[in-house]
């Protein structure tokens, strides 16, 4: 089994220019998005979660704007870091290799950190297709951004942008069709993990 995630976490205006690098910015995971699927073609199975923040329990105007992720609905929703994991770990435990575009898992390691609570096996499993997407498309890195992929082959994207699982959903939708055009392989995408 495969499977592509997705995450969004907490931001400000001008977060991302800074870094999240002002003392309360911290990048607490607010929405995770899974697809899993056997091989590309197949069935996809699905999987959305909200998470509950710890540190800045109220959203930016600038997240709710930016994700159509309301404060209401993490208030309704969200539930805390550590179920919220469990029921990852739990749905990603038939999965071989997990792929993310960016630093997702980097992300999960400080969220980790951040709400004390141990790494869980899928962790291990997540390899970056980031490295790779700008290597087979001749692209800085900066500019391959999960929700905008569909715009680089031309391909309509009917769905919401900076939505975990729409955006897990949409590097599906990009790999099958680099897959189909036999430009996608996980072994490279493994090896330039290991160079990164």
């Amino acid at each position: 089994m495969f499977a592509i995630i997705d995450l969004e976490w907490t931001s400000w205006k001008g977060s991302q220019r800074r870094n999240w690098n002002l003392i309360w910015e911290k990048k607490e995971i607010i929405q995770i998005g899974v697809v899993k699927f056997k091989f590309f073609g197949s069935k996809l199975y699905y999987k959305k979660i909200y998470v509950k923040p710890k540190i800045n329990k109220n959203l930016s105007a600038y997240f709710q704007k930016l994700t159509n992720i309301s404060q209401a609905k993490v208030n309704d929703r969200g539930k805390k870091f550590d179920t919220a994991i469990n029921e990852i770990n739990f749905f990603l435990k038939d999965t071989n290799y997990i792929f993310c575009n960016g630093l997702d898992k980097e992300v999960f390691l400080e969220n980790f950190k951040l709400y004390n609570v141990r790494q869980k096996k899928f962790i291990y499993k997540i390899y970056n297709i980031r490295p790779f997407l700008s290597k087979v498309l001749k692209i800085d890195e900066k500019k391959i951004i999960s929700s905008e992929l569909s715009s680089l082959l031309n391909i309509k994207n009917n769905t919401s942008k900076h939505d975990a699982l729409n955006d897990a959903i949409s590097i599906y939708n990009f790999m099958y069709i680099l897959k189909k055009k036999n430009k996608f392989s996980i072994s490279d995408v493994i090896n330039l993990n290991k160079t990164n």
